[in-house]
């Protein structure tokens, strides 16, 4: 089972496949299932999206009760936006390289924070991802959370659930002013995070992932 299989790895991993004659292999991300399973077509290649411990994430306040406007946590968004321009009480748990949060104190900031910024590693770091866009237990993190979510969702992500959980950066106004904008109108998003939880917990655990990836190899080993 692979995690983070990124386009740099893809040569290697493909190599260790071959040298282990590997019958059945599991990737976190779709799109890279897709392109293994083009490389081994005789493979069985399962896409099985990654999850969290649901039971840790706070269902936290109502969003207009919480008092964090804005949660950064993960890696950086500043390819993408320029969050330093906003006078919000803004909360970044990464500071010059280092996680100032223990997690404890993230889980308990996801539960009273606003707004997020949510991206695919594809846009934040894209000399690692390359076009590669997958869905990341950030989206389940945050779900969990009720975090409205602006950024953008890996398109496995809406055919997965179903629907857009995220307010998407558009190109008629700045990332700056949308948040500004969720902000000004929160209360209009707490039907979305709502739906957001109670599909989190429908879909976004490892305890529902398990079970339903021994279903998927049962096929193979008659277990």
């Amino acid at each position: 089972m692979f995690w983070d299989c990124w386009p740099c790895y893809f040569e290697k991993t493909c190599e260790w496949l071959r040298k282990h004659q590997v019958k059945t292999a599991i990737f976190s991300s779709r799109m890279t299932a897709e392109r293994m399973q083009e490389r081994f077509p005789e493979m069985r290649i399962i896409w099985c999206p990654e999850a969290v411990d649901g039971d840790v994430y706070q269902k936290g306040k109502l969003l207009k009760d919480r008092t964090i406007d804005l949660l950064e946590f993960g890696r950086s968004n500043e390819k993408v936006l320029q969050t330093g321009a906003l006078s919000l009480n803004h909360v970044c748990t990464k500071q010059n390289g280092k996680f100032i949060y223990t997690n404890e104190q993230l889980y308990q900031a996801m539960g009273d924070a606003k707004v997020t910024i949510a991206l695919p590693r594809s846009m934040t770091q894209p000399e690692m991802a390359g076009d590669i866009e997958t869905l990341t237990q950030r989206y389940w993190e945050c779900m969990f959370s009720r975090l409205v979510m602006v950024g953008h969702a890996p398109q496995e992500l809406v055919d997965f659930i179903g629907y857009n959980p995220i307010i998407e950066l558009r190109d008629d106004i700045s990332a700056e002013a949308l948040i500004r904008d969720v902000l000004e109108h929160i209360e209009d998003y707490q039907a979305l995070v709502d739906k957001n939880r109670e599909t989190a917990e429908r879909l976004g655990s490892w305890d529902v992932r398990m079970k339903w990836l021994m279903e998927e190899l049962r096929e193979d080993f008659s277990l």
